[in-house]
Protein backbone atom coordinates (compact mmCIF):
# COMPACT_ATOMS: atom_id res chain seq x y z
CA UNK A 1 0.00 0.00 0.00
CA UNK A 2 3.09 2.33 0.27
CA UNK A 3 2.84 5.52 -2.05
CA UNK A 4 -1.24 4.58 -2.60
CA UNK A 5 -2.84 7.90 -2.59
CA UNK A 6 -5.01 7.95 0.52
CA UNK A 7 -7.98 10.05 1.50
CA UNK A 8 -7.09 12.16 4.50
CA UNK A 9 -10.75 14.16 6.37
CA UNK A 10 -9.62 16.14 9.39
CA UNK A 11 -12.38 17.60 11.90
CA UNK A 12 -11.39 19.77 14.63
CA UNK A 13 -13.34 18.29 18.37
CA UNK A 14 -14.99 20.70 20.27
CA UNK A 15 -14.99 24.69 18.63
CA UNK A 16 -18.80 24.21 17.88
CA UNK A 17 -19.29 23.17 21.64
CA UNK A 18 -16.55 25.62 22.96
CA UNK A 19 -17.89 29.16 21.30
CA UNK A 20 -21.75 28.32 21.50
CA UNK A 21 -21.18 27.86 25.41
CA UNK A 22 -19.74 31.01 25.24
CA UNK A 23 -22.46 32.60 23.20
CA UNK A 24 -24.99 31.23 26.28
CA UNK A 25 -23.27 32.64 29.20
CA UNK A 26 -23.46 35.80 26.80
CA UNK A 27 -19.75 36.44 26.26
CA UNK A 28 -19.47 37.15 22.45
CA UNK A 29 -16.05 38.65 23.18
CA UNK A 30 -14.31 34.99 23.96
CA UNK A 31 -16.88 33.55 21.29
CA UNK A 32 -15.01 35.78 18.43
CA UNK A 33 -11.61 35.26 20.12
CA UNK A 34 -12.03 31.41 20.10
CA UNK A 35 -13.39 31.59 16.47
CA UNK A 36 -10.22 33.94 15.55
CA UNK A 37 -7.80 31.42 17.22
CA UNK A 38 -8.84 28.95 15.28
CA UNK A 39 -9.57 30.18 11.52
CA UNK A 40 -5.62 31.21 12.13
CA UNK A 41 -4.53 28.15 13.08
CA UNK A 42 -6.69 26.58 10.45
CA UNK A 43 -5.06 28.72 8.32
CA UNK A 44 -1.50 27.52 8.89
CA UNK A 45 -2.96 23.44 8.75
CA UNK A 46 -4.13 24.66 5.10
CA UNK A 47 -0.94 26.21 4.23
CA UNK A 48 0.71 23.08 5.86
CA UNK A 49 -0.87 20.59 3.91
CA UNK A 50 -0.15 22.49 0.52
CA UNK A 51 3.44 22.46 1.26
CA UNK A 52 3.59 18.82 1.89
CA UNK A 53 0.63 17.30 -0.06
CA UNK A 54 -0.15 19.89 -2.37
CA UNK A 55 -4.28 18.60 -3.19
CA UNK A 56 -6.62 19.88 -0.74
CA UNK A 57 -10.14 18.70 -2.39
CA UNK A 58 -11.90 20.36 0.30
CA UNK A 59 -11.25 23.48 2.73
CA UNK A 60 -13.64 24.38 5.54
CA UNK A 61 -13.96 26.44 9.14
CA UNK A 62 -12.70 23.47 10.95
CA UNK A 63 -11.99 21.02 8.63
CA UNK A 64 -10.38 19.69 5.70
CA UNK A 65 -9.93 16.94 3.16
CA UNK A 66 -7.25 15.83 1.24
CA UNK A 67 -5.10 13.21 -0.36
CA UNK A 68 -1.52 12.14 0.44
CA UNK A 69 0.55 9.13 -0.78
CA UNK A 70 0.81 6.55 2.35
CA UNK A 71 4.01 6.54 4.07
CA UNK A 72 5.13 6.30 7.38
CA UNK A 73 6.86 10.45 7.24
CA UNK A 74 3.47 11.10 6.11
CA UNK A 75 1.86 9.52 8.74
CA UNK A 76 4.32 11.56 11.09
CA UNK A 77 3.00 14.49 9.27
CA UNK A 78 -0.34 14.46 10.36
CA UNK A 79 1.15 13.65 13.60
CA UNK A 80 2.78 16.70 13.63
CA UNK A 81 0.19 18.59 12.44
CA UNK A 82 -2.30 17.31 15.49
CA UNK A 83 0.29 18.57 17.74
CA UNK A 84 1.07 21.89 16.00
CA UNK A 85 -2.81 22.94 15.93
CA UNK A 86 -3.36 21.69 19.52
CA UNK A 87 -0.55 24.06 20.48
CA UNK A 88 -2.07 26.93 19.19
CA UNK A 89 -5.46 26.70 20.10
CA UNK A 90 -5.50 24.49 22.91
CA UNK A 91 -8.44 21.82 20.60
CA UNK A 92 -7.52 18.94 19.54
CA UNK A 93 -8.04 17.44 15.88
CA UNK A 94 -9.69 14.18 15.14
CA UNK A 95 -8.35 12.21 11.66
CA UNK A 96 -9.85 9.80 9.50
CA UNK A 97 -7.53 8.05 7.20
CA UNK A 98 -8.89 5.49 4.49
CA UNK A 99 -8.19 4.38 0.76
CA UNK A 100 -11.44 5.44 -0.22
CA UNK A 101 -13.45 9.11 0.61
CA UNK A 102 -16.21 7.03 2.30
CA UNK A 103 -13.63 4.58 4.36
CA UNK A 104 -11.87 7.96 5.39
CA UNK A 105 -14.82 9.63 6.22
CA UNK A 106 -15.96 6.97 8.24
CA UNK A 107 -12.90 6.76 10.19
CA UNK A 108 -13.10 10.38 11.16
CA UNK A 109 -16.32 9.32 12.60
CA UNK A 110 -14.80 6.44 14.65
CA UNK A 111 -12.45 8.86 15.81
CA UNK A 112 -14.69 11.01 17.12
CA UNK A 113 -16.78 8.12 18.86
CA UNK A 114 -14.23 6.94 20.47
CA UNK A 115 -12.65 9.76 22.10
CA UNK A 116 -11.79 12.22 19.67
CA UNK A 117 -7.66 13.46 19.62
CA UNK A 118 -7.38 10.23 17.69
CA UNK A 119 -5.82 9.40 13.95
CA UNK A 120 -7.54 6.22 12.55
CA UNK A 121 -6.51 4.83 9.59
CA UNK A 122 -8.45 1.09 9.25
CA UNK A 123 -7.91 -0.37 6.12
CA UNK A 124 -10.52 -2.73 3.85
CA UNK A 125 -7.78 -4.63 1.75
Amino acid sequence: MENSLLFVRIDADSIGDAIEFALMNDDAHKAQIIHNVVQEAMQDLRDYVIQHFNNIIMYGCDDVLFNMPASPKNFGLLTTISVEFQRKTEFTLSIGIGITLSEALINLRKAKLTGKNKIVALFKE
